[in-house]
Formats: structure tokens, C-alpha cells, sequence
């Protein structure tokens, strides 16, 4: 799943999915930031699965728009990682 992460202009970082609707996340720095779209990113998946819902396909990193400081980073999420930290 792809999450497309940029500087926030509060000197704070914001990650947001593109093709996760609504699944929006930030950080005091880039790494927290990265480590709590990581936890956003288990949250949803793991909610749409309980819930009996699809995954959405995974965007290509190359078809997402990104201005000014904005850039691109993959998120990896390990279902059965995350199901034990629980």
C-alpha cells in the first residue's frame, strides 16, 4: 500500500493515503511520522478485513503528483507483525 507522505507547513509531518480514503496521520518528525503511518495504515487494513471489506489496489508510486516538498514513500504493512503487537 502506498502512502504519500509531505511536510506539513506547522513543522510538523503529515503522511495521508492516496488511495485510503480518510486515512491521514502526522508526526512531530518525519521518522514519527513514517512510524505512525505504519500504525494508521495496520488500523485500516485490519479494520477493512474484520469488517469483510476489499483491499483497494495499490497505487503506482509513479502516477502520484507530488508538489513542493511532497514526496513519495512506501509504507509496509505485515498483517500477521501487526496482529501479534496487539
Amino acid at each position: 500500500m502506498k502512502i504519500n507522505c509531505r511536510i506539513g507547513s506547522l513543522e510538523t509531518s503529515v503522511c495521508e493515503s492516496v488511495v485510503l480514503l480518510g486515512c491521514v496521520t502526522e508526526g512531530d518528525t518525519l521518522s514519527e511520522a513514517i512510524d505512525m503511518a505504519e500504525d494508521a495504515l495496520g488500523i485500516y487494513l485490519y479494520s477493512l478485513k474484520k469488517d469483510g471489506e476489499p483491499y483497494p489496489e495499490p497505487s503506482n508510486p509513479t502516477n502520484i503528483k507530488a508538489e513542493g516538498r511532497d514526496f513519495v514513500v512506501l509504507i509496509e504493512y505485515d498483517e500477521m507483525a501487526y496482529i501479534h503487537m496487539r
